[in-house]
């Protein structure tokens, strides 16, 4: 039996951090409301396509680009394809930040 040890239950801790979480500025919370988000594999620079232009990412990168529906083209190399982000998507980021050759195009809403 030991005395003189108190222990704070975890629920009081859960309690304690989500409290903290509702206490943040709003306006930090809602900058950017992630959608979604597909990983590909290409070696090359991966190009982008949107009703706005072409952005190319290449390794060790991370950019972003405004979108106006939701239908978003890729093209690495000899690959190509098509993705679909959630209707409301005005922005997609491209992040090949870790390097190497998985990517991620996430959609987001800002």
């Amino acid at each position: 039996m030991r005395t003189g040890v108190h222990r704070i239950p975890r629920l009081f801790l859960f309690h304690c951090s989500a409290l903290l979480v509702f206490l943040l500025p709003l306006d930090t919370l809602s900058a950017q409301q992630y959608l979604g988000n597909a990983r590909q594999r290409c070696q090359g620079p991966v190009t982008v396509t949107t009703q706005r232009g072409a952005l190319q990412v290449r390794p060790f990168e991370a950019r972003s680009a405004e979108v106006n529906n939701s239908t978003v083209r890729w093209q690495c190399l000899d690959q190509s394809s098509e993705i679909q982000c959630p209707p409301n998507t005005n922005q997609v980021l491209v992040d090949r930040s870790q390097g190497g050759s998985i990517f991620s195009i996430i959609c987001l809403q800002k």
